[in-house]
This record gives structure tokens, C-alpha cells and sequence, in this order.
């Protein structure tokens, strides 16, 4: 229980420092071509981000536990080859998915699906608190246990930090959407951009 604690409280130290940092701006783009519902609705779309990332952190903490050692995939060029992926494909399909033509509940299932894999693949890119939590889960000895400390460490990572951020992005983004509805598709094509800037930068 004791070690649960720790790494909660270790995610949480990550998370309202560096992670907010590395979220936030790709949480940014998402919002602006999908949001503009407000606070309540940017919290919970930004859950699917962090399920994401609590999920791949529970996986890593599992299979460290399992191998017995502090692994990281590839040495981390696997983790920062699927995030950079992942945004590139997503930035290219963005202005697509996010336009009016969609129905609500297919653009709301895209959402979802699309943070939910930018969340997971972006927990892959290793960093000094990911593989603190992957040496300590290798030497629990339980694959439970191991995964019980990777969800623990993602909660406290996304928790608070990722799910206010994304309320206030959505926010801003519904300002945006009210006072520059005309230049939706415009902006769209932006937070595409950016994103797929994002993706390039990650694989290079």
C-alpha cells in the first residue's frame, strides 16, 4: 500500500510540472477543433487523454514486473516512433474528422478514440519518473502489483493537472468558436498543422 501512495504522489509531482507541460500542448489542438462546449465537457473529454496515459503506464509497470527489470520499449526510440506516429496521422485526418459533415456522435467517437491514443503513445516516450516507476515495478515481483503502481503513478499524473487544463482549454476554445465561427475550417487546418509539427519533431 505504501508503495501505491508513492507512486501516486510521484505522478502527481510529475504531473503539475512536467507533464502539463508536454499534455497541454497537444491537448490544445484537439480542443480547438473539437471543443467550444465548455468546462464540463473538455474535463471529460480530456479523461479519454488520460485513460490513456493511466493505461500505458499500467502496462509498463506490468511488463517490468513480469520481465524483472527496468525496461523501457527500444530504449525509448519505439515509445517517441508510435507518439510521433500517432499525431502525424492524427493532425493529417483533424480537419476531416473534426468538420461539420460528421455527425455529433461520430466526431464525439473519433474525439475520444484519437486522445485516448495520443494519451497512451505519448506515456511511451521515457523520461527520469517513468523509469524510476519501471526500476521500482520491476522488483515487486507481482504483475498485479506492477500494474497496480503504473495505474497509481498515471492517476496521480492526469488526474488533476490534465483534466483542469483540458476544462480550461475547452474554455478558450469555446470563445473561439463563438467569436471566429467563420474561421473554423482556417483553424482546424491550424491545430492540424501543429500537430503534425508535433509528430515530426517527436520522430526527429
Amino acid at each position: 500500500m505504501r508503495e501505491i501512495a508513492s507512486a501516486l504522489v510521484l505522478g502527481m509531482g510529475y504531473g503539475f510540472t512536467t507533464c502539463s507541460l508536454s499534455c497541454l500542448p497537444t491537448l490544445a489542438p484537439y480542443m480547438l477543433s473539437f471543443g467550444g462546449r465548455g468546462l464540463r465537457d473538455g474535463a471529460l473529454s480530456s479523461l479519454f487523454f488520460a485513460s490513456g496515459k493511466a493505461a500505458a503506464y499500467a502496462l509498463l509497470g506490468a511488463a517490468a514486473a513480469l520481465a524483472g527489470q527496468s525496461l523501457m520499449p527500444e530504449g525509448g526510440s519505439l515509445g517517441r516512433w508510435i507518439h510521433g506516429s500517432v499525431l502525424i496521422v492524427t493532425g493529417l485526418a483533424l480537419p476531416f474528422i473534426s468538420s461539420n459533415r460528421c455527425t455529433n456522435k461520430a466526431r464525439a467517437a473519433t474525439a475520444d478514440m484519437s486522445l485516448f491514443a495520443a494519451g497512451f503513445s505519448s506515456s511511451l516516450t521515457p523520461c527520469l519518473p517513468v523509469a524510476g516507476l519501471v526500476a521500482v515495478a520491476a522488483g515487486v515481483g507481482s504483475v498485479l502489483r506492477g500494474a497496480g503502481l503504473g495505474l497509481a503513478f498515471g492517476m496521480g499524473v492526469t488526474l488533476f493537472p490534465v483534466l483542469i487544463g483540458g476544462g480550461v482549454l475547452a474554455l478558450i476554445a469555446k470563445t473561439v468558436h463563438e467569436g471566429a465561427r467563420h474561421y473554423m475550417r482556417f483553424i482546424r487546418w491550424i491545430a492540424a498543422s501543429v500537430l503534425i509539427l508535433m509528430g515530426i519533431r517527436i520522430l526527429w
